[in-house]
C-alpha cells in the first residue's frame, strides 16, 4: 500500500510549508489531487491520513480529496470524453486507439491553517 508512503511525504511537507510560513496556527485542511492514472486509492489515502496524522500539526485536520477525470481521446472518430478506466476503448464508438489525458501525480494542492 504506496499510500501511506505518499502520506507520510504530505504530511511532512505541509509540515514544513507551514513553519517555512511561520504559520503558527492549527492545520485546518489539506486538499491534493489525485491523478486518475496515479493507482492511488482515495479511501486508502484517508485510511493512512488517519493513521498517520495523530501526533502531528496536521491531526484533527480534514483532508479534501480531489480526483480529477480520466479523459480519453478517440484516434478513430475525434471524439474527447471521459473514460471509465484506462483500458477501456472509445465510449462514442468503440475503437481502442485512443490516447489519455489524465495525471499519475498526487499532489498536495493547498493548506488551509488557522489564524
Amino acid at each position: 500500500m504506496h499510500e501511506v508512503s505518499l502520506v507520510s511525504e504530505m504530511i511532512g511537507l505541509a509540515e514544513s510549508e507551514v513553519a517555512r510560513a511561520a504559520a503558527g496556527g492549527r492545520v485546518l485542511r489539506l486538499k491534493i489531487s489525485v491523478g486518475p492514472l496515479s493507482c492511488a486509492s482515495a479511501e486508502a489515502l484517508r485510511f493512512a491520513f488517519e493513521l498517520l496524522a495523530s501526533g502531528t500539526s496536521v491531526e484533527g485536520a480534514e483532508l479534501e480529496i480531489d480526483e480529477p477525470p480520466l479523459v480519453c481521446h478517440c484516434q478513430e472518430c475525434g471524439a474527447r470524453s471521459e473514460a471509465a478506466d484506462a483500458f477501456a476503448g472509445c465510449p462514442a464508438c468503440g475503437a481502442s486507439r485512443v490516447s489519455l489525458d489524465g495525471s499519475r501525480d498526487v499532489r498536495l494542492e493547498s493548506i488551509e491553517v488557522e489564524d
